[in-house]
């Protein structure tokens, strides 16, 4: 379990990292939206799964990340409805920019602190000196 925490933080870190450099340099150019988008179909399944992967592992954050796929699954849903029902509500382009990428971002830093706190505390070193600093 301890290299497949490491492999998502990574991973997780990568993409991260990646995808805000890439939105960083293309920022004012037309394809930013369309790359943001790109990141996300890869970075969203890799969280949903890793989030399911932990709650069956019985995770110690277990009530945080029940709330992440819950949150998850209202946005999906709520995607899907608006997806249904689209020719009868008229929605703003900047509206539905926001929603694609603010919301999932959002969700994305949300999982990534909860991933990131539970490596970070599993790595520090358990020294004599400050213990209380855990140096």
């Amino acid at each position: 379990m301890k290299y497949l925490k490491f492999i998502d933080f990574a991973m997780q870190s990568l993409l991260m990292a990646g995808g805000l450099v890439a939105v960083g340099l293309t920022l004012f150019s037309p394809g930013w939206f369309i790359l943001i988008l790109y990141l996300q179909m890869v970075l969203g399944p890799w969280q949903i799964t890793s989030a399911l992967i932990l709650l069956l592992t019985r995770h110690p954050q277990r009530q945080a990340i029940v709330y992440y796929v819950l949150a998850t699954t209202v946005y999906l849903l709520i995607g899907w409805g608006w997806s249904l029902f689209m020719d009868d509500f008229t929605v703003h382009r900047i509206v539905l920019m926001a929603y694609l990428t603010v919301i999932p971002w959002g969700l994305a830093f949300y999982y990534y602190r909860l991933l990131s706190i539970d490596y970070i505390r599993g790595h520090r070193p358990a020294g004599t000196f400050l213990r209380h600093l855990q140096f």
